[in-house]
């Protein structure tokens, strides 16, 4: 008789676990599909995204305008580097008759 008992709860914890597993992943896969479905009505609502040549084209303007802000900024750098780098010449000084 115990035995019957024993089995009779193990088989019942079964079901039951069994049972919840079932309803979690019936209800996970329902908000995967939600969430699916929310990121597909996100991107069908976004802009049509430009051809790659004008996203190519509009990068190289804006590398361009980075270089050449570099290559003015080294100028600068060097010319005030030149600047400093000169010894300044001291005037000689004023004798004056004593």
């Amino acid at each position: 008789m115990e035995e019957w008992v024993f089995f009779g709860g193990l088989f019942g914890a079964l079901i039951v676990g069994g049972f919840a597993a079932t309803v979690a992943w019936l209800r996970a896969a329902r908000r995967v599909q939600r969430l699916e479905n929310r990121l597909f009505a996100l991107l069908d609502r976004a802009p049509a995204s430009e051809p790659l040549a004008e996203s190519i084209e509009r990068l190289e303007g804006q590398v361009d305008r980075l270089a050449k802000g570099q290559a003015f900024l080294s100028d600068l750098v060097a010319g005030k580097r030149d600047r400093h780098a000169q010894p300044r010449i001291a005037p000689a000084p004023h004798a004056t008759p004593s």
